[in-house]
């Protein structure tokens, strides 16, 4: 389907993207477009940590 950005998602009709990729298509489309409808859970247990430093200089 030559899609490689978010906004190539969002520029391409729902009925395409899920004849092509069925059931994740007409997910893909809804996130790209903002739509989630899935419930959050903020009682879930943390699966990692991450720690990030920045070092100064140029690179």
């Amino acid at each position: 389907m030559g899609l490689e950005t978010c906004a190539d998602v969002r520029g391409t009709d729902v009925i395409s993207l899920v004849r092509n990729l069925g059931k994740f298509g007409q997910s893909l489309w809804e996130r790209s477009h903002g739509i989630d409808e899935r419930l959050i859970n903020p009682e879930r247990l943390r699966k990692s940590v991450g720690v990030e430093r920045t070092l100064a200089g140029r690179y």
